[in-house]
């Protein structure tokens, strides 16, 4: 199974709700869209809209846990009330993506910068750890920041920031468990033009210093738009990283995979 979260308008789709694409055959084909049934009516969400980009956590058969993040109306152009006012929240639903319920903030309203785009995990002490790219919107540069919640995501507390993104509004991360107890988180750096990786070996306490993944970006649009990772463990052990890249070898935007 897997899923793409959407929004209306945001990232250019264009349909009338929020919701999601489904595929049960490893994303050769696409069904839906479905939308975020019951949302629409959540107190907490009152006057936002949702800006969702996709991570998810199935629990059970028809159990899951969606990651989603909203803003104030208006987000678009860059002078517009809602660009940068992203906070992040957790929702369930019980009944296989049919409806949803809110159940936390996990970066909320009174946190004065941007939380987009969560990358989760679910511990093997069953603890949940999002990593959230944020941004001071009076500031060119972002960071990654790690939350932590022990009771299936009803609430959730700061735990450390795990990286710096560097310049033109950051990148966001990319979060797996590994099978020794580690955690990994795979970011773009724009400042640096490196693919990084950060790992925490205490539940997401701390983060130790960022190792190279990959360098060397260069891109004929002479910006610094990469990285967007998603980030996986084989089953021989061996982590497998997928980014969007672009280098003096193949100068546009291309899909590349590290493994190590």
């Amino acid at each position: 199974l897997a899923i793409r979260g959407f929004t209306n308008g945001y990232h250019g789709a264009d349909y009338s709700a929020s919701g999601f694409f489904f595929s049960q055959d490893r994303g050769r084909q696409w069904a839906g869209m479905v939308p975020f049934a019951g949302l629409e009516g959540e107190a907490e969400l009152a006057g936002w809209e949702l800006t969702a980009r996709t991570s998810y956590l199935p629990l059970a058969t028809r159990r899951a846990l969606f990651f989603l993040s909203a803003r104030r109306p208006g987000g678009e152009a860059s002078n517009a009330s809602g660009w940068g006012s992203d906070r992040v929240f957790c929702t369930e639903t019980v009944d296989g993506g049919n409806r949803f319920r809110f159940l936390s903030w996990i970066v909320g309203p009174q946190d004065p910068y941007r939380a987009v785009m969560p990358s989760v995990v679910r511990l093997p002490s069953g603890a949940l750890v999002s990593a959230v790219r944020r941004r001071d919107m009076a500031q060119p540069t972002g960071w990654i920041d790690a939350y932590y919640s022990r009771d299936s995501g009803r609430r959730w507390d700061f735990a450390a920031r795990v990286a710096e993104t560097g310049q033109d509004n950051g990148n966001p991360p990319a979060l797996a468990s590994l099978r020794d107890g580690r955690i990994v988180c795979v970011y773009g750096n724009r400042s640096r033009r490196q693919m990084l990786i950060s790992t925490s070996e205490d539940e997401g306490a701390s983060w130790g210093a960022p190792a190279v993944l990959h360098e060397g970006y260069a891109s004929y649009k002479e910006d610094a738009d990469f990285g967007y990772p998603r980030l996986l463990q084989r089953s021989d052990g061996n982590l497998v990283a997928i980014y969007y890249w672009a280098d003096a070898r193949q100068p546009w935007q291309h899909i590349r995979a590290s493994i190590w």
